[in-house]
């Protein structure tokens, strides 16, 4: 496994969200990340790409460290993001699939295990 971070800087828009799935997509299957965590990743770094954009900054960057059984990842960008309480789908989302996501002023970051939880972890974790 690579110990050096991945890192991707791209506008703050739409375009530079398309970027940033594919390259995701890229950095999972660098670390042989399931389909379904690929996804989880995507749908994650997604909804915080958009808080921050929502936060009207021009730029983004995601960072992704790579570690044995997991990926932590950090979100920018340089403009403060809303609150997460002010788009509770949005908090609720996260709080699910990244229940350690730490806000800070310009954006986010959380661990995603590379392992999918069993049934019952995933029943606790719908809950």
């Amino acid at each position: 496994m690579i110990d050096a971070p991945y890192e991707l800087q791209v506008p703050a828009d739409p375009s530079g969200l398309s970027t940033v799935r594919v390259f995701l997509r890229a950095v999972a299957r660098s670390v042989d990340a399931t389909p379904e965590r690929t996804d989880d990743l995507e749908l994650i770094v997604s909804e915080i790409s958009a808080a921050v954009v929502e936060g009207g900054g021009g730029r983004l960057t995601v960072t992704v460290r790579p570690g044995p059984a997991r990926l932590d990842v950090d979100v920018r960008g340089d403009a403060a993001p809303p609150a997460p309480e002010d788009n509770p789908i949005r908090a609720d989302l996260l709080a699910s699939l990244a229940p350690d996501t730490t806000w800070a002023d310009h954006g986010a970051r959380f661990s995603l295990s590379l392992d999918m939880p069993d049934a019952g972890e995933a029943a606790a974790l719908a809950r």
